[in-house]
């Protein structure tokens, strides 16, 4: 309220009302779809139209109404001061309201008609006119349309300059059009003839939709930005699908004859059956020319190529079987991963076979009734690589050799170094070498076993003082702290103290 005035009893005639239950609920309405509220259903509700309101408005609205007690009162013939206004603070009659309606008459005492109007609804902050005729005037204002008729068309047109949107329809003898346009370049149309019909949509960024119909064709278009369209054609005998963006294309053609598939890249995904195929090069044969094939799995009773590349998803080649030249033959087939490489026989042996029937048979034991082994059969079993590589490893022995003639064990006087043929260093050690019988906890038979400890071997070096280098007779693997021996050494120690033996012998009884 913006200034008080008081009537009192300056008055024709005054009529009262009971006051109206308090506003708790604003409902601000700002088109056809939006609409902001505030409050709640336990007194009067008051709707308002404001095309900029938002919901920190209607909350305020709310605030300030809720203050406020609204008593209906009409005052007629009333000495009203021709300053008020509006919106100020009325008092008549021990009623203090708010002045919401005024009529003046002009008469000689300048008297008026005026007071608060028993309504609930208010279009605008002081209603000067009803909502109705508000909206009429107001959709009046901004909506223009106009009709034209010539022998040759009839056109309507409408026009809405606040929202910026223009209809057109044309009619002729024969066609139909129909377009909408706004101001910012969007357009629609709707062409109609007696060959067919059309509709195109447009959009401002240059995407464009489009689809026509005739007797004899179907077609539908999308084209957006970067010279992006896909195409769908139908005629009587057949379809076409087609995409295309700057520099690829790809394209989809469906005839009684058959379908026709061409892109750049085509993937397939889900069970996929092709069923009856034929075609070149031979009957009951189907062609793929391509570079290159992706699938999950490939089951085929041949598979032709000289090059098969294996690789899991989303990664590059782990593997690769080819074909190349070897020294001993015209060509091979090489197996070569990029990681490990395994070779498996889930059920049954695995065999390795060359020309002259050199294989390595991996043997499970099933078929033979023997425990599984390793055959390798007319050969040899070599390595490339001489005095570089062992025959298993201290914590990986083998259980046991079996060999038809004594192993052979390199000795040639070129393959050794700091040759000394005095052993008398050695005569302490051999003294102190303390011979055993034992069984292997591993061991199946319960047989006794002689020979040395290793620990004991180690203690009595030692002991001779001799360096851990001067006798290569035990091992202790530095990773694992596992002993072992090499039997042999001590041979050369027993033929030593032997021929000292026999020396002494000659000497003690008396033989030159």
């Amino acid at each position: 309220m913006s200034d008080k005035v008081y009537l009192g009893r300056a008055v024709g005639q005054l009529s009262e009302s009971p006051a109206l239950a308090p506003v708790s609920k604003v409902v601000l309405l700002v088109d056809d779809d939006t609409a902001y509220f505030a409050g709640d259903e336990t007194g009067r509700t008051v709707e308002l139209t404001c095309p900029y309101g938002t919901q920190a408005m209607a909350n305020n609205i709310l605030a300030s109404l809720r203050a406020y007690t609204y008593r209906p009162i009409q005052a007629q013939d009333a000495l009203l001061d021709p300053a008020a206004e509006l919106g100020d603070g009325l008092t008549v009659g021990g009623v203090y309201t708010v002045l919401a309606q005024t009529e003046l008459t002009f008469d000689a005492l300048m008297t008026c008609d005026g007071g608060a109007p028993g309504k609930t609804e208010q279009e605008s902050e002081y209603q000067y006119q009803s909502p109705v005729l508000s909206d009429i005037q107001h959709q009046i204002a901004r909506t223009r349309s106009e009709i034209t008729k010539t022998a040759e068309e009839i056109r309507l047109y409408v026009v809405n300059e606040i929202e910026g949107v223009e209809s057109e329809l044309r009619l002729t003898a024969n066609s139909l059009t129909v377009q909408i346009q706004s101001v910012d370049g969007r357009v629609s149309t709707l062409s109609q003839t007696l060959d067919g019909f059309s509709i195109k949509v447009s959009d401002i960024d240059g995407r464009v939709g489009s689809l026509s119909l005739t007797v004899d064709k179907f077609e539908t278009e999308v084209s957006g930005l970067n010279g992006a369209v896909t195409k769908i054609e139908q005629k009587v005998d057949g379809i076409t699908l087609s995409a295309q963006t700057q520099g690829t294309s790809s394209k989809i053609s469906l005839t009684s004859q058959g379908i026709e598939i061409s892109s750049a890249d085509i993937t397939f995904q889900g069970l996929v059956t092709f069923e009856e195929l034929g075609g070149s090069p031979g009957a009951g044969s189907t062609l793929i020319n391509g570079a290159w094939l992706q699938t999950g799995t490939v089951s085929a009773s041949f598979l032709s190529g000289e090059q098969i590349l294996l690789r899991p998803a989303n990664d590059w080649a782990s593997g690769v079987i080819d074909i190349t030249g070897a020294s001993t033959s015209t060509s091979a087939i090489e197996l070569r991963s990029f990681g490990a490489l395994r070779l498996t026989g889930l059920n049954g042996d695995v065999f390795m076979q060359a020309k002259g029937m050199q294989y390595l048979h991996l043997v499970t034991g099933v078929a033979s009734g023997t425990i599984p082994s390793v055959v390798v059969g007319n050969g040899s079993l070599l390595t490339n690589n001489p005095l570089a590589f062992s025959l298993g490893l201290p914590g990986q022995k083998w259980k046991t050799a079996y060999l038809a003639e004594p192993a052979s064990i390199g000795s040639d006087a070129n393959m050794k170094h700091s040759v000394s043929y005095d052993t008398s260093k050695y005569d302490a050690l051999f003294d102190l070498l303390k011979p055993v019988f034992y069984r292997y906890n591993h061991g199946e038979s319960g047989r006794y076993h002689t020979g040395f400890i290793a620990q004991d071997v180690e203690e009595a070096v030692k002991n001779a003082e001799l360096e851990s280098t001067d006798f290569a007779g035990y091992l202790k693997d530095q990773k694992t702290g596992e002993y072992s021996l090499r039997y042999e050494e001590f041979i050369s120690l027993c033929v030593d103290q032997i021929q000292k033996l026999k020396q002494r012998v000659k000497k003690l009884e008396g033989i030159e």
